[in-house]
């Protein structure tokens, strides 16, 4: 697959990528009280400091994540502005909700050349069976492409925090793939948000 990359500094995918690069290593379990502070605020911006540190505490981020640097981004939307204290377990599908309502949705089956680029917001399945359909979800934030190999910040790692990751992209058994390389297993992708696609002013 090819690579890309923002070419202007100051455009969105490029905020994107800033953003997710500046909370690696946040995180709730096992650091300094300002470290959970930070985490949990960024992840839930607009609930109160008591709703903060419960889900903090308790959720996996992955989609909290992505939906954390779409808000750090500047993409307006309802999703992105509210306590998340009202729509708690939505946070994948407001990502793909509002990657479909801008147009900005690419399914993996349907991608043509195209592959994903910093700034993209890839979902991909669980491989609890071969076709890598099933399981639980998750979504993570693409920072660099190196060739087939890209780059990402997730949330919902170890001890509850926020971590970068490198896999290999590979087409295989009829789909796309994304292979750790600090780590066992592969996961099918589901299609990801294209963040050059947003229209900001929407």
């Amino acid at each position: 697959p090819a690579a890309g990359a923002p070419e202007d500094a100051g455009d969105l995918p490029a905020r994107i990528v800033r953003v997710a690069r500046a909370a690696r290593d946040l995180g709730w379990e096992g650091g300094p009280p300002e470290r959970q502070d930070a985490y949990a605020r960024l992840l839930f911006p607009h609930d109160t400091e008591a709703h903060q540190r419960q889900f903090a505490s308790h959720m996996s981020s992955c989609g909290l994540f992505a939906m954390a640097c779409l808000r750090g981004a500047g993409l307006p939307h309802a999703s992105l502005d509210g306590p998340y204290a009202r729509q708690i377990g939505r946070a994948v599908t407001n990502v793909v909700t509002i990657a479909r309502e801008h147009g900005a949705w690419v399914d993996a089956g349907r991608r043509g050349e195209r592959s994903p680029r910093p700034g993209d917001m890839v979902l991909v399945g669980s491989s609890v069976d071969a076709a890598g359909w099933g399981g639980v979800e998750h979504v993570l934030v693409v920072v660099a492409r190196e060739g087939d190999v890209v780059v990402s910040v997730d949330g919902g790692q170890a001890g509850k925090s926020i971590r970068e990751r490198r896999r290999a992209l590979e087409a295989a058994r009829g789909g796309l793939w994304l292979r750790s390389l600090d780590g066992p297993g592969a996961r099918r992708v589901q299609g990801w948000l294209d963040a050059a696609a947003l229209r900001p002013d929407r």
